[in-house]
């Protein structure tokens, strides 16, 4: 079975306070970029940096997952309050009535530590639906995003696989 028949599966499965969910791209700790009207830590608390399995598109100021195999960055988010995930639902544009034309899915992944192997931890994840919307996108090859790699894309100059967060911790490591 595929990545996305798995994620067929889980269509509109309920979250609950307590659970997880990976945020990437202008969701992510050190980027944040929220809608100025909301207080992100009214819905939870950000737990660090995790990895999961998919593709990183450079979609113009923004990246998208989509299914792959790289290892990708994002950052593990505690939910206390499960209507952050409706509000995310919304600003995604994950239409449950519509899931397979859907803009994103949201679906149930492995947390993985930074070598790729299971965390045991579970989490919430958003994928972009691929009907060919990620044709002409680069790839970002390590599956990180910072806002200077956004730079680098935009003025037409190659991103390399980059693995030197492996010799630093969560805590040391900056992505600025």
């Amino acid at each position: 079975m595929s990545d996305i028949e798995l994620w067929k599966a889980e269509k509109h499965a309920p979250v609950s306070a307590g659970q997880f969910a990976i945020l990437y791209g202008d969701f992510q700790s050190d980027i944040q970029f929220w809608p100025s009207d909301f207080q992100i830590d009214n819905y939870g608390n950000y737990a660090g940096h995790c990895w999961f399995k998919g593709t990183m598109f450079h979609a113009g100021n923004c990246p998208y997952v989509g299914p792959g195999s790289d290892l990708c960055r994002g950052d593990l988010f505690h939910i206390a309050d499960p209507t952050f995930v409706s509000k995310l639902d919304d600003w995604l544009e994950v239409d449950w009535q519509t899931f397979d034309e859907s803009i994103h899915r949201r679906v149930r992944v492995s947390v993985l530590d930074q070598l790729g192997s299971p965390t045991g931890r579970e989490a919430w994840h958003y994928v972009l639906n691929l009907s060919g919307f990620s044709v002409g996108y680069p790839v970002i090859p390590d599956g990180v995003w910072t806002e200077d790699r956004v730079t680098k894309i935009e003025n037409g100059q190659p991103i390399t696989k980059d693995l030197s967060w492996l010799n630093t911790t969560n805590s040391n490591r900056k992505t600025k």
